[in-house]
């Protein structure tokens, strides 16, 4: 069991090749995601509807520190920290 990421991505123009990587605190980093963006692009105004994607990565909550969306050429679109988002297990007594 992985982590699980659903991602909405606006405003982003092609011609693109990208990736969602979730990346560990140790700066590991897993593929989860790969797609290619046209022209027209997801979230503008010639295709107005954002691109969403629903993947997994193989890092267990606790180990993730970020997850990048970046393009083959190594451009980074966004990053989104990621190590607050967890819930904290309780714990009795």
């Amino acid at each position: 069991m992985g982590t699980s990421v659903s991602p909405k991505l606006s405003g982003v123009r092609g011609r693109l090749t990208c990736h969602l990587v979730a990346v560990g605190k140790d700066g590991s980093q897993q593929t989860a995601s790969n797609w290619s963006v046209d022209k027209e692009g997801y979230g503008t105004s010639a295709r107005p509807t954002p691109l969403e994607l629903e993947d997994a990565a193989r890092l267990q909550p606790p180990d993730n520190d970020h997850v990048d969306v970046v393009t083959t050429q190594g451009r980074r679109l966004v990053s989104v920290d990621v190590r607050h988002h967890w819930p904290t297990p309780h714990r009795d007594g």
